[in-house]
């Protein structure tokens, strides 16, 4: 079966449900206070995938 293709920017319940089940309120404060990367939308965000996805390779840990 062919892969499902991730957009280039998910919405807060769209990256809910397919990177992190962070509530709203945990990603409003990752966005200020973590530098995780958005787009302010509105009221809202926009979470650039790839930029997500470096976020959290920056943030491995590693030989613990």
């Amino acid at each position: 079966m062919g892969e499902k293709k991730i957009r280039e920017y998910l919405n807060p319940e769209e990256f809910k449900n397919e990177f992190v089940d962070w509530s709203f309120d945990t990603l409003k404060r990752r966005i200020k206070n973590e530098g995780f990367p958005a787009v302010k939308d509105g009221n809202s965000y926009l979470i650039p995938v790839e930029k997500a996805r470096l976020w959290f390779k920056k943030r491995e840990v590693q030989n613990q």
